[in-house]
Protein backbone atom coordinates (compact mmCIF):
# COMPACT_ATOMS: atom_id res chain seq x y z
CA UNK A 1 0.00 0.00 0.00
CA UNK A 2 1.24 3.57 -0.87
CA UNK A 3 0.84 5.62 2.28
CA UNK A 4 2.31 8.89 0.39
CA UNK A 5 -1.07 8.81 -2.44
CA UNK A 6 -2.14 11.92 -1.98
CA UNK A 7 -5.53 12.28 0.01
CA UNK A 8 -5.30 9.05 1.33
CA UNK A 9 -5.95 8.31 4.92
CA UNK A 10 -3.44 7.35 7.76
CA UNK A 11 -4.02 6.87 11.49
CA UNK A 12 -6.19 8.56 13.36
CA UNK A 13 -7.95 10.88 11.13
CA UNK A 14 -4.79 12.17 9.59
CA UNK A 15 -4.36 12.16 5.38
CA UNK A 16 -1.67 13.37 2.89
CA UNK A 17 -2.43 15.73 0.26
CA UNK A 18 -0.66 18.47 -1.84
CA UNK A 19 0.27 21.80 0.28
CA UNK A 20 0.13 25.01 -2.31
CA UNK A 21 3.87 23.90 -3.60
CA UNK A 22 2.79 20.55 -4.91
CA UNK A 23 4.22 18.41 -2.15
CA UNK A 24 2.19 15.63 0.01
CA UNK A 25 1.93 17.33 3.43
CA UNK A 26 0.54 15.40 6.36
CA UNK A 27 -2.99 17.08 7.28
CA UNK A 28 -5.88 16.92 9.94
CA UNK A 29 -9.89 17.94 10.04
CA UNK A 30 -9.98 20.70 12.45
CA UNK A 31 -12.64 23.46 13.91
CA UNK A 32 -11.10 26.95 13.47
CA UNK A 33 -11.67 28.66 17.13
CA UNK A 34 -12.76 31.98 15.53
CA UNK A 35 -15.33 31.09 12.91
CA UNK A 36 -15.95 27.37 13.95
CA UNK A 37 -16.01 26.23 9.81
CA UNK A 38 -14.36 22.61 9.62
CA UNK A 39 -10.51 23.19 7.76
CA UNK A 40 -7.80 21.26 7.12
CA UNK A 41 -4.63 21.56 9.46
CA UNK A 42 -1.27 20.94 9.06
CA UNK A 43 -0.44 17.72 11.54
CA UNK A 44 3.42 19.35 11.73
CA UNK A 45 1.44 22.52 12.95
CA UNK A 46 -1.05 20.59 15.22
CA UNK A 47 1.90 18.93 17.27
CA UNK A 48 3.43 22.20 17.54
CA UNK A 49 0.16 23.59 19.34
CA UNK A 50 -0.39 26.08 16.54
CA UNK A 51 -3.37 24.73 13.45
CA UNK A 52 -6.20 26.57 15.51
CA UNK A 53 -7.56 29.15 12.52
CA UNK A 54 -8.27 28.42 9.09
CA UNK A 55 -7.19 31.36 8.01
CA UNK A 56 -4.66 34.65 9.37
CA UNK A 57 -7.77 36.68 9.21
CA UNK A 58 -9.44 34.45 11.68
CA UNK A 59 -6.24 34.19 14.03
CA UNK A 60 -6.26 38.05 13.96
CA UNK A 61 -9.82 38.68 14.82
CA UNK A 62 -9.59 36.36 17.54
CA UNK A 63 -6.81 38.04 19.51
CA UNK A 64 -8.23 40.79 18.86
CA UNK A 65 -11.44 39.97 20.27
CA UNK A 66 -10.16 38.21 23.47
CA UNK A 67 -7.49 41.65 24.09
CA UNK A 68 -10.63 43.87 23.86
CA UNK A 69 -12.81 41.71 26.44
CA UNK A 70 -9.77 41.95 28.57
CA UNK A 71 -9.54 45.48 28.52
CA UNK A 72 -13.19 45.76 28.77
CA UNK A 73 -13.05 43.66 32.59
CA UNK A 74 -9.95 46.07 33.15
CA UNK A 75 -11.86 48.89 32.48
CA UNK A 76 -14.71 47.36 34.82
CA UNK A 77 -12.52 46.62 37.40
CA UNK A 78 -12.07 50.52 38.92
CA UNK A 79 -15.08 52.15 37.48
CA UNK A 80 -15.71 55.66 37.43
CA UNK A 81 -17.53 57.55 40.22
CA UNK A 82 -20.92 59.37 39.41
CA UNK A 83 -20.26 62.81 40.14
CA UNK A 84 -21.73 66.73 39.24
CA UNK A 85 -19.42 67.16 36.82
CA UNK A 86 -19.55 63.89 35.21
CA UNK A 87 -23.26 63.89 34.64
CA UNK A 88 -22.87 67.69 33.28
CA UNK A 89 -20.58 65.74 30.93
CA UNK A 90 -22.98 62.67 30.08
CA UNK A 91 -25.75 65.51 29.52
CA UNK A 92 -23.56 67.38 27.07
CA UNK A 93 -22.54 63.62 24.96
CA UNK A 94 -26.02 62.86 25.15
CA UNK A 95 -27.20 66.02 23.33
CA UNK A 96 -24.14 66.56 20.85
CA UNK A 97 -21.87 63.88 21.38
CA UNK A 98 -21.86 60.17 20.20
CA UNK A 99 -19.78 56.98 20.80
CA UNK A 100 -17.48 55.80 17.99
CA UNK A 101 -18.52 51.82 17.10
CA UNK A 102 -16.02 49.53 17.26
CA UNK A 103 -13.68 51.71 19.17
CA UNK A 104 -13.88 53.22 22.80
CA UNK A 105 -13.67 56.92 21.33
CA UNK A 106 -16.12 59.50 22.65
CA UNK A 107 -17.13 62.88 20.12
CA UNK A 108 -18.35 66.11 20.84
CA UNK A 109 -19.36 69.11 18.24
CA UNK A 110 -20.47 72.19 18.99
CA UNK A 111 -20.55 75.60 17.72
CA UNK A 112 -19.66 77.38 21.16
CA UNK A 113 -16.19 76.75 22.39
CA UNK A 114 -17.29 77.44 25.53
CA UNK A 115 -18.77 74.13 25.98
CA UNK A 116 -15.74 72.49 24.09
CA UNK A 117 -13.43 73.96 26.70
CA UNK A 118 -15.81 72.52 29.64
CA UNK A 119 -15.64 69.09 27.88
CA UNK A 120 -12.34 69.12 27.43
CA UNK A 121 -11.38 69.91 31.04
CA UNK A 122 -13.80 67.51 32.77
CA UNK A 123 -12.38 64.74 30.34
CA UNK A 124 -9.24 65.80 31.61
CA UNK A 125 -9.59 66.26 35.52
CA UNK A 126 -12.18 63.37 36.16
CA UNK A 127 -11.48 60.76 33.33
CA UNK A 128 -8.21 60.22 31.06
CA UNK A 129 -6.12 62.87 32.53
CA UNK A 130 -4.74 63.90 28.80
CA UNK A 131 -4.99 66.30 26.87
CA UNK A 132 -6.48 66.23 23.47
CA UNK A 133 -6.43 68.80 20.80
CA UNK A 134 -9.88 70.91 19.55
CA UNK A 135 -10.80 70.62 16.20
CA UNK A 136 -12.55 72.67 13.93
CA UNK A 137 -14.46 72.79 11.01
CA UNK A 138 -15.76 76.22 9.78
CA UNK A 139 -17.98 77.27 12.55
CA UNK A 140 -18.31 73.82 14.39
CA UNK A 141 -15.88 72.61 17.13
CA UNK A 142 -15.29 68.92 17.85
CA UNK A 143 -13.15 67.72 20.61
CA UNK A 144 -12.55 63.44 20.61
CA UNK A 145 -10.97 61.70 22.86
CA UNK A 146 -10.21 58.07 23.92
CA UNK A 147 -11.44 56.10 27.36
CA UNK A 148 -12.66 52.53 27.57
CA UNK A 149 -14.09 53.10 31.22
CA UNK A 150 -15.72 56.32 30.25
CA UNK A 151 -17.21 54.37 26.92
CA UNK A 152 -18.60 51.18 28.90
CA UNK A 153 -19.68 53.75 31.73
CA UNK A 154 -21.94 55.53 29.08
CA UNK A 155 -23.09 52.04 27.42
CA UNK A 156 -23.46 50.78 31.25
CA UNK A 157 -26.56 53.92 31.76
CA UNK A 158 -27.97 53.58 28.61
CA UNK A 159 -26.06 55.41 25.73
CA UNK A 160 -24.74 53.50 22.22
CA UNK A 161 -23.47 54.38 19.25
CA UNK A 162 -26.14 55.80 16.79
CA UNK A 163 -28.46 57.22 19.74
CA UNK A 164 -29.84 59.82 18.22
CA UNK A 165 -33.20 58.50 17.23
CA UNK A 166 -33.22 55.27 19.84
CA UNK A 167 -32.16 56.49 22.85
CA UNK A 168 -34.71 55.92 25.73
CA UNK A 169 -34.33 55.45 29.12
CA UNK A 170 -30.90 56.51 31.43
CA UNK A 171 -29.74 54.77 34.42
CA UNK A 172 -28.94 58.66 35.74
CA UNK A 173 -28.73 58.84 39.88
CA UNK A 174 -31.31 60.94 41.37
CA UNK A 175 -28.74 63.01 43.25
CA UNK A 176 -27.19 64.09 40.11
CA UNK A 177 -30.20 64.03 37.66
CA UNK A 178 -30.31 68.03 37.41
CA UNK A 179 -26.51 68.50 36.57
CA UNK A 180 -27.82 65.74 33.50
CA UNK A 181 -30.66 67.77 32.66
CA UNK A 182 -28.36 70.90 32.49
CA UNK A 183 -25.72 69.48 29.98
CA UNK A 184 -28.93 68.27 28.10
CA UNK A 185 -30.62 71.29 27.72
CA UNK A 186 -26.65 73.04 27.25
CA UNK A 187 -26.73 71.11 24.02
CA UNK A 188 -30.09 70.47 22.95
CA UNK A 189 -32.23 72.87 24.89
CA UNK A 190 -33.37 76.56 24.39
CA UNK A 191 -34.62 79.15 26.57
CA UNK A 192 -37.41 80.91 23.88
CA UNK A 193 -38.37 84.55 24.11
CA UNK A 194 -41.94 85.17 24.81
CA UNK A 195 -42.87 88.61 24.95
CA UNK A 196 -40.56 89.60 27.86
CA UNK A 197 -39.53 86.23 29.53
CA UNK A 198 -38.31 83.07 28.34
CA UNK A 199 -39.71 79.73 28.42
CA UNK A 200 -37.83 76.28 28.49
CA UNK A 201 -37.98 73.75 25.60
CA UNK A 202 -35.90 70.49 25.39
CA UNK A 203 -35.54 68.41 22.03
CA UNK A 204 -34.54 65.23 21.17
CA UNK A 205 -34.89 63.19 17.49
CA UNK A 206 -36.11 59.90 20.46
CA UNK A 207 -40.04 60.26 21.71
CA UNK A 208 -38.95 57.97 24.30
CA UNK A 209 -35.86 59.80 25.50
CA UNK A 210 -38.19 63.21 26.06
CA UNK A 211 -40.66 61.02 27.82
CA UNK A 212 -38.00 59.57 30.07
CA UNK A 213 -37.17 63.54 31.13
CA UNK A 214 -40.58 64.62 31.48
CA UNK A 215 -40.98 61.69 33.95
CA UNK A 216 -38.35 62.53 36.27
CA UNK A 217 -39.48 66.27 35.96
CA UNK A 218 -42.71 65.63 37.15
CA UNK A 219 -41.42 62.97 40.12
CA UNK A 220 -39.83 66.33 41.75
CA UNK A 221 -41.10 68.80 40.98
CA UNK A 222 -45.13 67.82 39.69
CA UNK A 223 -44.76 68.96 36.49
CA UNK A 224 -46.29 67.08 33.63
CA UNK A 225 -45.88 67.92 30.33
CA UNK A 226 -47.46 66.02 25.90
CA UNK A 227 -44.52 65.78 23.80
CA UNK A 228 -45.01 67.46 20.24
CA UNK A 229 -43.70 67.65 17.26
CA UNK A 230 -40.86 69.86 16.21
CA UNK A 231 -39.66 70.58 13.05
CA UNK A 232 -37.90 66.78 12.55
CA UNK A 233 -37.83 65.92 16.13
CA UNK A 234 -40.01 66.11 19.06
CA UNK A 235 -40.06 68.86 21.78
CA UNK A 236 -40.73 69.48 25.68
CA UNK A 237 -42.41 72.84 26.39
CA UNK A 238 -42.88 74.75 29.67
CA UNK A 239 -44.57 77.62 30.29
CA UNK A 240 -42.93 80.61 32.30
CA UNK A 241 -44.32 79.20 35.96
CA UNK A 242 -42.79 76.21 35.07
CA UNK A 243 -39.55 77.03 33.69
CA UNK A 244 -39.21 79.65 37.38
CA UNK A 245 -39.61 75.81 39.14
CA UNK A 246 -36.86 73.96 37.06
CA UNK A 247 -34.21 76.77 36.61
CA UNK A 248 -33.02 77.02 40.37
CA UNK A 249 -32.98 73.19 40.23
CA UNK A 250 -30.32 73.61 37.20
CA UNK A 251 -27.91 76.00 38.02
CA UNK A 252 -27.82 74.79 42.17
CA UNK A 253 -24.05 74.04 43.28
CA UNK A 254 -22.66 74.17 39.86
CA UNK A 255 -19.41 75.03 38.47
CA UNK A 256 -19.98 74.42 34.36
CA UNK A 257 -23.07 75.88 32.33
CA UNK A 258 -23.52 77.80 28.94
CA UNK A 259 -23.37 81.78 30.52
CA UNK A 260 -25.83 82.92 27.34
CA UNK A 261 -28.74 80.37 28.29
CA UNK A 262 -27.99 80.98 31.83
CA UNK A 263 -28.56 84.47 31.50
CA UNK A 264 -31.61 83.92 29.58
CA UNK A 265 -32.65 81.94 32.82
CA UNK A 266 -32.21 84.06 35.41
CA UNK A 267 -33.83 87.05 33.20
CA UNK A 268 -36.80 85.25 33.13
CA UNK A 269 -37.39 84.52 37.05
CA UNK A 270 -36.63 88.36 38.08
CA UNK A 271 -39.25 89.22 35.43
CA UNK A 272 -41.50 86.72 36.96
CA UNK A 273 -40.90 88.01 40.55
CA UNK A 274 -40.84 91.59 39.78
CA UNK A 275 -44.64 91.18 38.10
CA UNK A 276 -45.31 89.17 41.18
CA UNK A 277 -45.46 86.17 40.87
Amino acid sequence: MNNRKVGYLLEDGIFRKNNKKGYPVKYVKKICKFCNKEFDARFHNIKNGNGNFCSKSCKTKYFNKKRSEERKKEAFKNPLQWNKDLAYLVGLIVSDGCLIKNRPSINFCNNEIELINYVKEIVKNKITHKENKIGKNKNTYQYRFTSRKFYYFLKNIGVYPQKSLTIHELDIPDKYFWHFLRGEIDGDGSFIKNNNFYNLEIYSGSKLFLKYINKKINTFLFIDKNINKASGCYKLSYNLEDTVKIVPKLYNNTKYYLTRKKDRAFYTINYYYKKGG
